[in-house]
């Protein structure tokens, strides 16, 4: 996708919370802490298993960026998500973060261009803003675990794995991005709120 297809891709995102439900629950962190169990014991199964190479190596090599992952779980909590206490918000970021997961490779440039196209329809907050780290990491997490369980199943059929080699690839790339803080977008031009700048937490 170009500059201008991800941008269609936000607005067309946006355009579509109207119509779905809502969840209730501190959704976020409890989606990712419990797609980390679900790939870990994953993982155990496949560390005995013989074949889906490449896919596999990849796989289990990159398993500890799942952990790191998990760690944004802490920030999360209700507590500290006093201006997302309303449910709807909560469920905002996990969409957006489940709409970026789907658009990896992720790179700076592709983040902006897919949240200006969400800015334009459904501004998200300067608070939503701030949490994108979190809710992006939840998204490819999930996504993690969902290549997993079909590499798993592929495995256990003796079918070929070749073609999830590349989306997993993709996704160890886009959480290496994330955890050394190379997927940060242009919150300024982003903001609702003109003239206000507010860092985002970038884990360590």
């Amino acid at each position: 996708m170009n500059d201008n297809e991800l941008r269609r891709a936000g607005r067309e995102e946006a355009s579509s919370w109207m119509t779905r439900g809502t969840l209730s629950g501190c959704r976020l962190a409890r989606q990712i802490r419990d797609d980390l169990a679900a790939l870990e014991a994953v993982c155990r199964r496949l560390e005995t298993a013989e074949g889906g190479e490449p896919a596999r190596a990849w796989l289990l090599d990159n398993r500890y960026l799942a952990r790191q992952t998990a760690e944004l779980r802490r920030t999360v909590g209700r507590k500290s998500l006093p201006a997302l206490q309303r449910e709807e918000r909560q469920l905002r970021l996990l969409r957006v973060g489940e709409a970026l997961a789907g658009l990896t490779p992720l790179t700076q440039e592709r983040l902006t261009a897919f949240l200006s196209g969400i800015q334009e329809v459904e501004p998200l907050t300067e608070s939503e803003l701030a949490l994108l780290p979190q809710a992006l990491g939840a998204g490819l997490l999930h996504s993690l675990r969902s290549c997993a369980e079909q590499l798993e199943e592929l495995m256990r059929q003796r079918e070929p794995t070749d073609a999830l080699e590349r989306p997993l690839r993709d996704l160890v790339v886009s959480l290496r991005a994330l955890h050394q803080g190379e997927l940060l977008p242009e919150l300024e031009p982003l903001s609702v709120v003109d003239g206000i700048f507010l860092p985002v937490f970038i884990p360590t």
